[in-house]
């Protein structure tokens, strides 16, 4: 298996199913555009041989953006000696499994790869924050596993320091 930038010309997203539609359709509608403009950079697992002959299938993917993260938005505790105007952050705005790929520890793969390139890219441009926005409380929980804290007005948006997460990756 390895990870891959998403190419459409490439990778086959349209057979990729994890299962829920709004991930599903993301990827397949709106992947391409939000790369091309520099909204997200969006990243694949795939495996096999180069594909001569037709699309690889995409195993799972997630996708990056930058972000800025207001202070108050986090627990009282994760805002000492932090400026009071908007912290820089690294969103991971997407991560999905194919269904025919779940419960083998891809998910906590792609989690890796996304939070090794938040660390790299924050060597480049300042990032204090690894953010992610759950679809629901079930892969919100899926994050506290890892580390990951609920901001208090937004149960569903959680994060990171990058300097933990980093430290976590070593």
């Amino acid at each position: 298996m390895r990870l891959e930038h998403f190419d459409h010309r490439r990778h086959a997203s349209k057979p990729f199913s994890s299962g829920n539609e709004v991930m599903d359709q993301w990827l397949r509608r709106f992947a391409k555009r939000s790369q091309r403009d520099s909204l997200t950079r969006v990243f694949v697992l795939v495996e096999g041989a180069d594909a001569k002959v037709g699309k690889l299938p995409i195993l799972g993917y997630f996708a990056l953006s930058m972000a800025s993260v207001e202070v108050g938005s986090l627990a009282v505790t994760d805002r000492e000696r932090l400026p009071r105007y908007p912290v820089p952050a690294v969103l991971m705005t997407r991560l999905a499994v194919d269904n025919t790929r779940q419960g083998k520890g891809l998910g906590r793969a792609l989690l890796v790869k996304a939070a090794t390139k938040a660390v790299l890219a924050s060597e480049m441009v300042a990032a204090r924050l690894f953010v992610v926005d759950a679809l629901d409380d079930g892969a919100a929980r899926f994050y506290e596993n890892f580390g990951f804290a609920r901001c208090p007005d937004d149960p569903l948006r959680l994060y990171i320091g990058l300097q933990r997460l980093s430290d976590g990756l070593k």
